[in-house]
């Protein structure tokens, strides 16, 4: 009723008049098509329209004293309708979010050289970090993000490393995506994953990024825009996405023990659920399932194996459902010991009558010992000669490895290994000569 000339017109809608094309939509000869969608749409556009006017305009926007009943039957659907819909124009609408929980969640992302097949970056199909940045904000979309106590929070990290062989000791590597402390909005998220970048050169310039996931679960504990800034008292998830067994170094390298096994328990022990993702683990490597199986406590419900990226779609359903629905049990009080009872007081004896007591006997004398002979000193046997080397003319040459796995440590400790041979060998120009050379190449 907003078109000029129109008898029905309300001057308070005339600037707004183009938004009568939408009646053509809904409306047949003046006889109402029935649709949700349509009528929906119309309250929605004269609404905001509406609500401009009021914001413009000095006069209060309350229902029109005088009018015929078309103008008034107008007012009434817009001032009931107009100020919901603005409001949500402005702000995030949570009346479609499936779950609403207090948790902090952090996605810690594989980003090794085997992610991206063939290079091919942006490619569906051949990008896996494209495909987990979309895998997680299909998670999000069901999530109530926010700062409050009764609200999600994100953090997005990637781990990859530089080669063993490159740097050494290995050279790990990762990268804040958003930090817990940002991901309180989906929008700010969604930004977050849009500029996610493969760690394989490019902007960060590794020629063959490792796969250093223990390092990585470390990582996310000890980096403070991770799980040290998570609330207190509030629920906390780990989800790790990789595609391959580890590269991590353990003691046996003369390196801190980060094995992913021993790395996902420290987080679980911090009161952390532990999903993981297995993303192309060959059946046959049983040792690279093992490991993945390690990272969880339960991976009958928080291990998720999948044969290629393009499938992460297909768990969003089970994460978002995990995340929602898991709650952590949290850690047992210890029992009360029991108040012990007060002991009763014991009855108490009646006093014994005295013994009387016996006529002592006469004190037997003593039975002489006789006189010990003494003890005779043993001749001590000859000290015999040491045989080492003794008149046999020895040229003894040690070949030692210095290759690059063999460590400072470990080149002292031959050092003193050969010391302590040749103190037991009669060393002379005429007897034992020693010589020593390191190789390698």
């Amino acid at each position: 009723r907003a078109v000029e000339g129109d008898k029905y017109a309300n001057p308070r809608l005339k600037p707004f008049a183009a938004e009568a094309g939408i009646r053509n939509r809904i409306c047949g000869g003046g006889t109402m098509v029935s649709s949700n969608f349509a009528v929906a749409f119309t309250v929605a556009s004269l609404s905001t329209a509406w609500a401009a006017t009021c914001r413009s305009s000095s006069r209060s926007c309350t229902l029109a004293e005088e009018g015929d009943l078309s103008e008034v039957h107008a007012d009434k659907l817009l001032q009931s309708k107009a100020g919901t819909l603005v409001q949500q124009l402005g702000e995030e609408d949570f009346s479609k979010k499936r779950c609403k929980k207090a948790l902090d969640l952090v996605f810690l992302v594989d980003s090794s050289g085997s992610v991206v097949k063939d290079g091919k970056i942006g490619q569906a199909g051949y990008d896996g970090i494209m495909e987990t940045a979309n895998f997680i904000k299909d998670v999000v979309k069901d999530l109530t993000l926010g700062t409050d106590n009764k609200s999600t929070r994100i953090g997005i990290g990637q781990f990859s490393g530089r080669k063993w062989e490159d740097t050494f000791p290995n050279h790990r590597y990762e990268t804040v995506e958003i930090a817990l402390s940002e991901g309180t909005t989906e929008e700010a998220v969604n930004k977050a994953t849009n500029a996610m970048k493969w760690h394989h050169k490019g902007h960060h310039k590794l020629s063959d990024p490792m796969t250093f996931t223990g390092e990585g679960i470390d990582w996310v504990l000890r980096n403070k825009a991770m799980f040290p800034s998570a609330r207190e008292n509030i629920q906390k998830m780990l989800v790790i996405v990789t595609d391959g067994k580890s590269n991590s170094k353990w003691k046996d390298y003369d390196q801190a023990d980060y094995s992913p096994r021993k790395m996902a328990k420290k987080a679980r022990d911090k009161e952390i659920d532990v999903v993981a993702i297995g993303i192309q683990f060959p059946p046959a490597d049983e040792a690279a399932i093992k490991e993945l199986e390690s990272l969880v406590d339960d991976p009958e419900k928080q291990l998720f194996r999948l044969e290629e990226y393009a499938e992460l779609k297909k768990v969003v359903e089970k994460i978002t459902t995990y995340a929602c629905d898991t709650t952590r049990a949290p850690t047992p009080l210890p029992t009360p010991v029991p108040t012990p009872l007060p002991t009763p007081e014991p009855t108490p004896e009646p006093t014994p009558l005295p013994t009387a007591e016996p006529t002592p006997s006469p004190t037997p004398l003593p039975t002489a010992q006789p006189t010990p002979l003494p003890t005779p000193v043993p001749t001590p046997l000859p000290t015999p000669m040491p045989t080492i080397c003794e008149k046999i003319k020895t040229d003894l040459v040690f070949l030692i490895d210095s290759s690059g796995s063999v460590g400072q440590k470990n080149v002292d400790s031959t050092a003193k290994f050969l010391k302590e041979v040749v103190k037991e060998l009669p060393v002379a120009a005429d007897s034992v000569r020693v010589g020593g050379v390191q190789y390698s190449g």
